[in-house]
């Protein structure tokens, strides 16, 4: 059992990081969030007043902890979507160096992936069932057969390996889909990314009940019956407990008109987690008020070998209130944006930024010939005194 700080669980998540509602009305909706994510009535008025709710989910295995936030806006669902990445970046402090895969994908992509000195001593150190990195049987095994660990340049060797084998993993699976999905051997148990992914994804109730054909598109990647899907894959490096943390991660959006949906699935990490799910959601409704009526979900669920095994539970309650307090931090942060945006992009300038524009403009005006009247002022007295003084010679002179 490998010893990990559990305390910040979320901050690797956020690393890791939105439906015309068809057929749905908005009570139906709220329905969803009082039966499949536990909202109270007194939570559905907070929510109503524009409070930002967190709620933790019944966790659907002891390794995991799931939370839901929602919060209640009027921008459109797409804006709201992107505001809130806009959010997780200002909030994640953590991430060292990131980028994206090309597809196909290359060894420019990762270029700037690095392992430090502690992880490539460990890989020396690695065979099936005992590693201190998250990797597959093959994966081991290459490392022991293909680096010559006598070598003054073995770590450039291990680098550019492990660059390689990220490079060949992402293409195996923009090709295939989940089935290449890694297959992690570091321990006695082995995790199957694929099935740890297919369990997360049957759990997400919440979002299986509002958009039921989502699970399928999902599974169906990397073909698509949903033509306004948008994918990528990146990969991030994050400061995270003991150990710096490489993490894939597959996005997916679906933008709409009425709805924007981003799910963001974890499909390797070096360290700590054996799979992630993140969905989020911007739902909006018709309202007969001016202004519509937009809720935004976030919905994550995490599994991590920490979170096994003793003390398991109080690991798991930590986490839990940490990650809370970060997704109150990320919507609360998400509303924030979208104010300033609504006010540089949205609206024309008020009177009263007009009348301060234009008052601080004949201000000025006022300063600078005040400035120029001086300086009048001040030259028609030295001629003066100066005509007085050539008078004053003369006089003397006579």
């Amino acid at each position: 059992m490998k010893v990990v700080e559990t305390t910040g669980v979320f901050t690797i998540l956020v690393a890791i990081c939105v439906v015309t509602c068809q057929g749905q009305s908005v009570d139906e909706f709220r329905s969803v969030l009082q039966t499949k994510a536990g909202l109270s009535g007194e939570e559905l008025v907070a929510l109503d007043r524009g409070e930002t709710v967190v709620k933790v989910l019944a966790p659907a295995n002891k390794r995991e902890v799931a939370l839901c936030g929602a919060v209640r806006l009027h921008e459109p669902p797409e804006l709201i979507a992107r505001m809130f990445q806009q959010a997780t970046t200002q909030n994640n402090k953590s991430v060292v160096a990131k980028g994206r895969f090309s597809n196909p994908p290359s060894l420019t992509d990762v270029e700037h992936l690095t392992l430090d000195g502690r992880e490539i001593a460990d890989i020396r150190e690695c065979v099936i069932g005992d590693c201190a990195l998250k990797l597959s049987a093959a994966m081991i095994d290459r490392f022991r057969r293909e680096i010559d660990w006598s070598s003054d340049g073995y770590r450039t060797q291990v680098m550019n390996l492990f660059r390689g084998m990220l490079v060949d993993y992402v293409r195996e699976y923009l090709l295939r889909g989940n089935i290449a999905l890694i297959k992690y051997d570091d321990q006695d148990r082995q995790v199957s990314v694929e099935q740890e992914q297919e369990s997360l994804l049957e759990g997400a109730v919440i979002f299986n009940t509002l958009v039921p054909e989502l699970k399928d598109e999902l599974r169906s990647f990397p073909a698509s019956t949903y033509g306004t899907a948008q994918h990528s894959i990146s990969w991030g490096q994050v400061k995270f407990g003991l150990k710096p943390v490489v993490i894939l991660t597959h996005t997916t959006k679906y933008i709409e008109t009425d709805r924007a949906i981003t799910v963001s699935r974890q499909i390797y990490a070096s360290h700590y987690l054996d799979s992630s799910l993140v969905i989020t959601g911007a739902f909006r409704f018709p309202s007969p008020a001016k202004e519509q009526t937009t809720y935004f979900l976030y919905t994550s669920y995490t599994r991590a070998d920490a979170l096994d095994g003793a003390f398991g539970k109080l690991k798991r309650n930590i986490s839990q209130s940490q990650a809370a307090d970060k997704i109150t931090e990320l919507l609360n942060q998400t509303r924030l944006n979208l104010g300033v945006t609504a006010e540089n992009e949205l609206k024309p300038p008020s009177e009263s930024v007009r009348e301060r524009i234009v008052g601080s403009f004949l201000s000025r005006r006022r300063v600078l010939w005040g400035l120029v009247g001086l300086v009048v002022l001040a030259l028609f007295i030295w001629l003066v005194r100066s005509l007085r003084a050539v008078r004053s010679r003369r006089l003397i002179g006579d």
